[in-house]
């Protein structure tokens, strides 16, 4: 594919060339007065181009045009073959669609390809911007990938989570409010054989991104190992699963995943789901801080954003709510929760009561005229707190059913200033 490319140019050339040398020699027979013999004048001035024709016939100002022209010409030609030759750009294919899918546990990813037909290269690293209609950039995703080889021949798919951050932001500013925002993905890597960097970047607008015909957007794990570039060329929507999408993503709640919740002081709380269906319910945490004789101050469940961190702050900006479900049992009274930003800043410290009946609880994200809403674009963490409290028998359950934040509707996202 190389070698036509380059035989493509070379002959674009050439055909430009005497394109040029038959104008010039039509235009200075007119000025001479003499049309005879214009197609040998157009070789001959060709021949004198490329280093062997004579011109002594001419005046000194056509040899020196023709002459400078030559090397002109002459010196692009071989810049861009040796461009072409060693520069691999073109060995290394992005999918033009970004598919989107859900796993089994209900969570919708995002996924782009690409592929390697040269030589291996190293250092891959993606990162994605977008910008409006006007053109403005209205947020970034960062370094969202980054991987140390891709080897030679190979195809790979990277899979971006769309819940709780930039993605999720940008492709439900595309779809709830039809602004037409671009995703820019750019792809940075060093060629492992000639040491050069490259970047491609591919646009992608909200008509390449959609629910994929596919199960997990182009493969699946358990897919034929012997891809074919081809093969993913024209996957088509599935219609019915890009509404049920669309619908989800236009929803204004944000969900958060309790199954990941870690424990701290483990010793002392133990965490465990509840399942329906296969679709995480309940977060049940039972707390005892006799078990052991050295008793914390606290336990804990924590929900870390730790890579990356997320950015909550198109929320604070539609005066949205964090609203959790907690139940109980009279051996833990009441929690508190606390969200905090990478700095361990608290943003929101709130004592709930805990019951055996289950009750929802709602807080405005930024409550406090002191907090800059501009830290809720770097949250960290999630923290259910039960602290040890003397009085108290130190051991019984609460249950978080839901913790989500329920999104306002008073600031569009991706408003240019």
């Amino acid at each position: 594919m190389k070698i036509r490319k380059i035989l493509r140019t070379i002959i674009i050339f050439i055909v430009a060339m005497v394109l040029i040398c038959f104008l010039l020699s039509i235009i200075l027979s007119a000025v001479t007065g003499n049309s005879e013999g214009i197609l040998k004048t157009t070789l001959n001035y060709l021949l004198y181009i490329i280093g062997y024709g004579s011109l002594m016939h001419d005046s000194l100002i056509v040899q020196d045009l023709f002459g400078v022209f030559g090397i002109v010409t002459i010196s692009i030609l071989s810049a861009y073959t040796t461009v072409n030759l060693f520069w691999r750009v073109d060995d290394v294919l992005i999918s033009n669609n970004m598919m989107i899918w859900k796993n089994p546990k209900g969570k919708y990813y995002a996924s782009v390809l690409i592929g390697n037909k040269g030589k291996n290269i190293c250092k891959l690293e993606l990162s994605i911007t977008a910008y409006d209609e006007r053109k403005n950039p209205v947020g970034d995703l960062g370094k969202a990938f980054t991987y140390p080889l891709l080897i030679k021949n190979g195809i790979w798919k990277i899979n971006l989570p769309i819940e709780g951050g930039f993605l999720f932001d940008v492709l439900r500013t595309m779809r709830k409010e039809r602004r037409d925002c671009r995703l820019y993905a750019t792809f940075e890597y060093v060629d492992s054989e000639t040491g050069q960097s490259s970047i491609i970047v591919k646009e992608y607008s909200p008509e390449t991104i959609f629910v994929s015909s596919v199960r997990e957007g182009f493969y699946s794990l358990d897919a034929d190992k012997k891809l074919r570039w081809k093969q993913f060329k024209n996957i088509d929507k599935l219609l019915q699963e890009d509404n049920i999408f669309n619908d989800w993503i236009c929803r204004n709640i944000v969900s958060f995943d309790l199954s990941k919740a870690k424990p701290i002081n483990k010793e002392h709380i133990k965490l465990g789901c509840a399942e329906m269906d296969g679709m995480i319910c309940v977060l049940q945490a039972d707390v005892d801080f006799g078990s052991t004789n050295n008793q914390p101050d606290f336990v804990m469940a924590l929900l870390d954003f730790n890579s990356p961190y997320q950015d909550w702050s198109s929320y604070i900006s539609r005066e949205s709510d964090f609203q959790i479900e907690v139940s109980g049992d009279c051996g833990i009274p009441e929690i508190q929760l606390e969200i905090k930003d990478r700095s361990g800043a608290k943003l929101v410290d709130e004592k709930i009561t805990v019951t055996q009946n289950v009750a929802i609880h709602s807080f405005k994200l930024n409550n406090s005229t002191e907090i800059n809403p501009e830290c809720f674009s770097e949250i960290k963490e999630i923290c259910f707190t039960a602290f040890n409290t003397p009085g108290d028998t130190g051991k019984g359950r609460f249950n978080i059913h839901s913790c989500q934040i329920l999104i306002g509707d008073k600031e569009k996202f991706c408003v240019a200033e």
